[in-house]
């Protein structure tokens, strides 16, 4: 979304995750992307560092917290649903990149599907 100021003004310019969800979800999802681009022990001070801001300006209770594994497996089921979509319609005279991303998502979708 961009946001002029002057014009008062808002454009948005990307829907593809865009949804109303639970905050746990938002939660769990910056914690995937730690874990995704972070070795183990940055990752979890990654996640130390953001629940320490997140408290000083909203109420975190256990039954939230309780949640996040929740959260996790919908993130997961989200990302294997988003790549058998984009997966399933295969085009004649594919160029050799798409072959090898197709493979790659290929294993990607393996391994949600060994957690779910």
């Amino acid at each position: 979304m961009f946001f002029d100021a002057d014009g008062g003004i808002c454009n948005v310019i990307d829907f593809d995750d865009g949804m109303y969800h639970w905050y746990a979800l938002d939660i769990e999802q910056a914690f995937g992307e730690f874990r995704d681009t972070l070795s183990p022990a940055d990752a979890k001070r990654a996640e130390e560092t953001f629940l320490r801001g997140y408290r000083e300006e909203f109420e975190l209770t256990s039954e939230v917290s309780a949640t996040l594994p929740l959260m996790r497996r919908f993130v997961d089921l989200f990302r294997y649903a988003r790549i058998i979509r984009s997966v399933a319609e295969v085009f004649e005279n594919e160029p050799e990149w798409m072959t090898g991303l197709r493979e790659f998502l290929g294993t990607m979708v393996r391994g949600y599907e060994e957690g779910l």
